[in-house]
């Protein structure tokens, strides 16, 4: 093997420590949340809820840290899942698989499973025997969908004002006599379909020609998917002794004593049991500490990510897609992958929040809204601006600037002084609340009054943009 070769073995056998260490960190930090969240330690520590804390002590989202708590209760009535899981004998993305079907009677039949199969094979046991124990449920499940109409979830992201700009709308419906997000949404549809319908040449919209594309496009997605499995199963058996491996444990031997103190791997494989009789003041430092310690890890194995991806590491490895690398090497999924490199990206031209991240001087939310506004020009300032600020203050900022970003065009935006975003607050109160439109000859008059003080303020393409911080 070339010299080229053998660094991609090496930064691949870097990334697998990190996601290995990386999963044992995680779930460590999801039991303390755990235990936190069965008694009332939140509440002692003065935080609201456990989402509320997990935002501002240990810099994770509500999403995050539904996900992890639910794998650690699950995992709790599973002990050996939980240690091979633990230990790194198991990957995140198998152990997920493996509490969704797996019980203490049959728990070591599914670790061994586990242990031959790749992810892709795991994924359609699972889904079988899922199926076989819910059949009943499924047909009195589908007898009752056929009497719906089938609906569907539209997701998408919009900017700051533009969801003013929504609920202004849903205000004016409203006054409108159309109430109910269903009937509001059908006309907000309608406005819009005779919008770009009138805007079509003559001629232009033709049905058949459109139903072909859609079914054209439909047989394409089908096909590419049918390759895409072919190709992950046609390079499996090669890829099996490296995928299957049994890996060595992170500890050969175990701590002394399972504390707060002792070694993260075996804390884990021990459970939340270990952590019961600790004080709310010792379950905030342990969250702490291993909320830094796991976004050093997550820096460490973005950055290698990035470096694996410019070189077409999967590729040159023998795997198929690089879904596959993340799913079967990793435990990760290609989504995370993805989410992991563009942070990565980003901080290159951030090294100075890069570094403070790493020495655990801020947490990954903190980064993540950062990384949306600061340019190496305001690097330093946002950076300021982050440590003396929780998450949830930290995101209004953000917002505010990035809306001055869009009004202005001015890329390089400072952190907003608390006058320019009282004004942008505001604004959007006006907004949102329908006053800067006015409903009366009186309102009207008051309400452009308010709203061009507010504009002035709030929306002038000053926010944010002062001159110091």
């Amino acid at each position: 093997m070339d010299g080229v070769g053998v660094g991609l073995e090496q930064l691949d056998e870097q990334l697998v420590e990190l996601s290995r260490g990386e999963a044992g960190l995680r779930l460590r930090l999801a039991q303390v949340l755990e235990v936190m969240q069965r008694g009332a330690h939140c509440f002692a520590l003065g935080f609201s809820s456990l989402v509320a804390y997990a935002l501002e002590r240990c810099e994770r989202s509500g999403r995050w840290v539904e996900l992890a708590c639910v794998l650690a209760r699950r995992l709790e009535g599973l002990p050996a899942l939980r240690r091979a899981l633990a230990l790194a004998e198991l990957s995140w993305s198998k152990a997920e698989l493996l509490a969704r079907v797996a019980q203490p009677a049959d728990e070591a039949h599914w670790l061994e499973l586990a242990r031959q199969q790749t992810v892709r094979e795991l994924r359609l046991c699972v889904s079988r025997a899922r199926g076989k124990a819910a059949e009943s449920g499924e047909q009195v499940h589908r007898v009752l969908s056929a009497e719906r109409e089938p609906t569907c979830t539209l997701s998408c992201t919009i900017d700051r004002e533009e969801t003013w700009l929504l609920e202004a709308t849903r205000v004016l419906l409203e006054q409108l006599g159309t109430f109910g997000a269903e009937a509001q949404a059908e006309a907000l549809l309608a406005e819009g379909q005779c919008a770009l319908l009138a805007a079509l040449p003559p001629g232009a919209l033709d049905l058949d020609s459109l139903d072909a594309l859609a079914a054209a496009q439909q047989r394409w997605d089908e096909q590419r998917e049918r390759c895409s499995s072919a190709a992950e199963a046609c390079t499996e058996p090669g890829l099996r002794a490296r995928l299957l491996a049994r890996p060595k444990p992170l500890c050969s031997v175990p701590s002394p004593s399972v504390s707060l103190s002792g070694d993260i791997a075996w804390q884990a494989a021990a459970g939340c049991g270990s952590l019961q009789a600790c004080t709310s003041a010792e379950l905030d430092g342990a969250a702490r500490q291993l909320a830094a310690r796991l976004a050093a890890y997550e820096l460490e194995l973005s950055v290698l990510l990035l470096r694996f991806h410019r070189a077409g590491g999967w590729r040159r490895l023998g795997y198929a897609t690089e879904a596959q690398y993340a799913r079967e090497r990793l435990g990760l999924s290609r989504s995370a992958v993805l989410a992991r490199r563009a942070l990565a990206l980003r901080l290159e031209s951030l090294p100075r929040i890069a570094d403070t991240l790493r020495r655990g001087e801020i947490g990954v939310e903190a980064v993540l809204q950062l990384v949306r506004v600061a340019t190496p020009r305001t690097e330093l300032a946002w950076l300021e601006r982050a440590r003396r600020r929780t998450v949830k203050h930290l995101r209004e900022e953000v917002a505010a600037a990035l809306a001055a970003v869009r009004i202005s065009g001015e890329p390089d935006c400072l952190p907003p002084h608390d006058t320019e975003l009282d004004g942008f607050h505001d604004l959007e109160r006006a907004v949102l609340s329908g006053h800067v439109w006015g409903d009366t000859a009186n309102g009207r008059e008051a309400a452009s009054s308010d709203a061009h003080a507010s504009s002035e303020a709030g929306a002038s393409g000053d926010v944010g943009c002062s001159s110091d911080v």
